[in-house]
């Protein structure tokens, strides 16, 4: 997937104050969504947009709520 990145430095949010379905960017720098929960211990799994690994994130870990759009264009080449 492409990304293009075309906001403005924001402030982080934890990771619990997210919805379903929500883009935010990670401590490291990914572009990620939040989805539904399988994690042990309450945590709540995450998706890596680019990539499409999956992780859990602990509810407060600091994450950027992001005003994500997704564009689908004609066939991959």
């Amino acid at each position: 997937m492409k990304v293009t990145d075309t906001r403005p430095l924001a402030n982080s949010i934890d990771f619990c104050c997210l919805d379903y379905g929500d883009v935010f960017q990670d401590e490291d720098g990914d572009i990620c969504m939040k989805i539904d929960n399988h994690c042990l211990n309450g945590a709540s799994d995450a998706i890596v947009l680019t990539t499409g690994a999956t992780f859990c994130c602990t509810m407060d870990t600091p994450v950027i709520l992001l005003n994500a759009e997704l564009i689908v264009k004609g066939d991959k080449k």
